[in-house]
């Protein structure tokens, strides 16, 4: 598979990200401080599939939006 799978000009890389990942989404959801703890507990474990689960079933997030939480949650910005 081609390493590139987008046109010249239809990706346009930021130099403040190294992750690939364009942002795309402001602002992050309010959440109580056991909802953090919860979340705070799964990320120290490392059950980036549990928090996953949480945004989608019970927050009923899309998929792209819970792993920008996610990746938030992991650079201490939640």
């Amino acid at each position: 598979m081609a390493d590139n799978l987008f046109c010249a000009g239809q990706k346009k890389m930021s130099m403040s990200y190294k992750d690939g990942h364009t942002r795309t989404f402001r602002g992050y959801p309010k959440m109580s401080d056991a909802i953090k703890r919860l979340l705070g507990v799964y990320l120290k474990k490392k059950q980036y599939n549990k928090i996953m689960m949480f945004f989608v079933g019970i927050c009923e997030y899309d998929e792209d939006y819970a792993g920008f939480l996610i990746r938030e949650l992991i650079r201490g910005n939640l």
